[in-house]
């Protein structure tokens, strides 16, 4: 394992020309240049609290959301969200402590998760506060890096040490994902990075997320539960099928159909997950 010192290199070099994702902007994120995403020298964390609604094994979360995002999904609730006023988190330090002040007076929770936005476009923040909690905390709950997946696979080279889990929202397949996400490479690096991170960190550790997209099953849903059954079969799947329309880019329906939701509900239980949630439950 890389000492924290030679992490904070590899970091530093990823944002000097950021690459951290496959849009590989090359901006200086130190002189606050923004790329794609919008994500400049500063992270911006605009709310926190304590989650009852993420997937069962990992609730109740204590869950820290960025703003910013890599990707363009139509269907995005947070990108409105943003426009709230940042939170005064401080430096690493600082926020690591403040952290750790709240939970010691509270009920540990089963995790804390870092959320988008996308997290992993403030990996160095992310890595540096998470390995602070843990110093202070010696009953630190696992942290999770709940992601969209698309980045640069060489981050995982950082992590270990300060991330212990993962949970992807694996959105559409490869036709679908420039509709649905806005980036053509969507596909590849997310799968990708799924399969590397349970070989680094174990499939206990991953959590898979699929949100049901209204018109998209056989064409997105199917081939997502297939490709999850053959190569991640002992992570945990959960589907979800609370589908909303959100913005004037929405995809037409309000809700997922229930015809819809019950095929795709259908499909997953005859997949025979290992460990299948459905809308965070197991069944």
């Amino acid at each position: 394992m890389k000492s924290r010192d030679e992490i904070f290199d590899l970091l530093n070099e990823h944002l000097v020309h950021c690459d951290l994702c496959p849009r590989n902007c090359g901006v200086n994120r130190f002189n606050d240049e923004k790329g794609y995403c919008g994500a400049g020298g500063k992270p911006i964390v605009y709310q926190h609290f304590m989650h009852l609604g993420e997937e069962s094994p990992i609730t109740p979360a204590f869950v820290i959301n960025f703003a910013h995002c890599n990707l363009n999904c139509p269907d995005c609730p947070e990108r409105a969200r943003w426009q709230n006023p940042a939170l005064n988190t401080g430096n690493s330090e600082h926020y690591a402590h403040a952290l750790a002040h709240y939970l010691s007076f509270h009920d540990m929770p089963e995790s804390i998760e870092w959320i988008g936005g996308e997290p992993a476009l403030e990996i160095k923040y992310v890595i540096e506060t998470s390995w602070i909690l843990k110093d202070i905390l010696t009953d630190c709950p696992p942290i999770y890096l709940n992601t969209n997946g698309y980045f640069n696979p060489a981050l995982f080279d950082c992590m270990a040490g300060a991330i212990n889990g993962f949970v992807f929202d694996l959105k559409a397949c490869a036709d679908c994902a420039p509709k649905l996400c806005g980036a053509r490479d969507y596909w590849p690096f997310v799968t990708g990075n799924i399969a590397k991170a349970i070989d680094d960190f174990g499939a206990e550790m991953v959590i898979i997320r699929h949100l049901v997209v209204p018109g998209h099953v056989r064409c997105c849903t199917m081939p997502v539960i297939d490709w999850c059954r053959k190569y991640a079969p002992q992570a945990t799947f959960n589907l979800m099928t609370t589908y909303r329309a959100f913005g004037e880019h929405a995809c037409g329906n309000e809700a997922l159909p229930p015809n819809e939701a019950a095929i795709a509900r259908e499909y997953a239980i005859n997949a025979e997950f290992e460990s299948l949630l459905i809308n965070g439950d197991y069944i």
